[in-house]
């Protein structure tokens, strides 16, 4: 499976971590993506440094998650 998780300035810094580390346990792909440039500042001033920059890699997961519903497949393994 693959996971993309948008992150930006004022995100909750539980809230990130915990989701990343469920989903990284479960051997999930999981790919973290900043909304802006860089590291982002959390709700606590906490700094996450996101894998990619969302400009770099959502339509590529968004193609593949559409692809998985149009071919009726729950696990999220369309082609395409």
């Amino acid at each position: 499976m693959n996971v993309l998780i948008p992150v930006a300035d004022g995100s909750e810094e539980m809230e990130v971590v915990i989701v990343v580390d469920i989903f990284r346990r479960a051997k999930w792909n999981v790919v973290i993506a900043g909304l802006g440039a860089g590291a982002i500042r959390a709700s606590r001033g906490v700094r996450l440094v996101p894998d990619t920059a969302w400009a770099e890699c959502h339509s590529g997961y968004l193609r593949y998650a559409r692809d998985s519903r149009r071919l009726g497949r729950s696990d999220g393994a369309g082609e395409g």
